[in-house]
């Protein structure tokens, strides 16, 4: 009698999120290893220098490496968890990410003091918040493997596990090469589609027919049969899914619709996004979406466009030296009543630095072709 190999489980697989995020963190030990033995050693200098501040950038930028490994797992994996029941555990696993952030931010800041006058108080300050960050870092790659991928392997279906495998790639690997493209077992996808779709297999909408109020069509379902020419008809005019879908990619702003529940809804996809949105943040609360540190403020902005005390909220931050606008806007109908929330954001730095007149036209769109 034959007896056949049992199979490999999925997360085995290279490619599969749990294999990248094992991946990354066997890395990230090497490299917490590094650094700690660096720092060890400016604790012992009797002479540091400037070249010893740059060492420490050095050592920031290799402990840097480590931030999409966790905005990853927070946008992708977290709302998985989360509709599981698990949002305690996701809060406190993001809270302590934001500690790794906030040490590295420290770091940095105080490594401007520390090339200035590198004095040994100067230097061990911004050792200080990189044995911080290090220690930081080996307590969450603690947590994952013995909390977070456990509870994960239970909890996204394998079409879930897919999805989360495509959309990772905008958010960038930690101290691996981008690993390679993950694919489930098609029979087992195609069945969890067929039994979870939006819309019912064999629902047409009729070509130039009104997409009637309340019906649920999915653009690019293959559940739904939707005619090249089906229209959405609004008050004033109309378009076809496939102009729908193009306009909102070639705005150049980046809209999310959150609605009266305060669950995300929408976004659009255009090519120059600011902050990268995951199919998963649909139908995710709000609120969910935004560190817990962010949390009170969003607070404050859904319910003061609930109660109607404010219309509107504008926002500015420098990122990534780019000058960013965020703006959200109640929205709401012909009657007053709350609808929802709109956020666009928007990389204005070329706007923020036009000057004079143009009447000629610029192409902005291919300025640097």
């Amino acid at each position: 009698m034959t007896v056949s190999e049992p199979e490999a489980q999925p997360e085995t697989r290279p490619g599969h999120p749990v294999w990248v995020m094992r991946a990354e963190n066997a890395e990230a030990e090497k490299t917490i290893a590094q650094v700690r033995d660096h720092i060890g050693a400016v604790y012992a200098l009797q002479a540091p220098s400037a070249q010893t501040a740059d060492e420490l950038a050095g050592d920031i930028a290799l402990l840097r490496e480590a931030l999409p490994h966790y905005k990853r797992k927070e946008e992708l994996l977290f709302p998985h968890l989360e509709a599981h029941g698990a949002a305690d555990i996701t809060k406190a696993m993001w809270g302590r990410d934001d500690d790794i952030r906030t040490y590295l931010m420290m770091a940095s800041s105080l490594l401007d003091g520390a090339r200035t006058s590198p004095t040994p108080d100067n230097l061990s300050s911004v050792a200080y918040q990189l044995e911080d960050a290090a220690n930081a870092m080996a307590d969450v790659a603690a947590r994952e493997k013995d909390t977070l991928i456990p509870l994960a392997l239970d909890r996204p279906t394998a079409a879930e596990w897919v999805q989360i495998a495509q959309e990772s790639g905008e958010f960038g690997y930690s101290f691996i090469d981008e690993p390679p493209a993950y694919e489930a077992d098609a029979t087992v996808t195609d069945g969890e589609a067929a039994a979870g779709s939006d819309v019912a297999a064999g629902s047409n909408v009729a070509a130039g027919s009104d997409v009637a109020a309340g019906t649920d069509v999915v653009a690019g379902s293959e559940a739904a049969t939707v005619p090249e020419g089906a229209k959405i008809h609004l008050s004033t005019g109309e378009f076809t899914i496939a102009q729908l879908e193009a306009v909102f990619a070639t705005i150049p702003l980046d809209l999310t619709f959150v609605d009266a529940d305060d669950k995300t809804r929408f976004y659009s996809h255009g090519d120059a996004r600011v902050f990268p949105r995951p199919k998963s943040c649909l139908g995710r609360d709000v609120y969910a979406c935004h560190p817990p540190k962010s949390q009170p403020m969003v607070h404050k902005v859904f319910e003061d466009f609930r109660s109607g005390e404010r219309d509107s909220y504008e926002f500015w931050i420098h990122r990534k030296g780019r000058f960013i606008l965020i703006r959200y806007f109640a929205v709401r109908d012909a009657d007053g009543s709350y609808l929802g929330a709109l956020e666009t954001t928007q990389d204005i730095t070329d706007i923020h630095e036009l000057k004079g007149d143009n009447r000629r036209g610029a192409d902005i769109r291919r300025a640097d072709a």
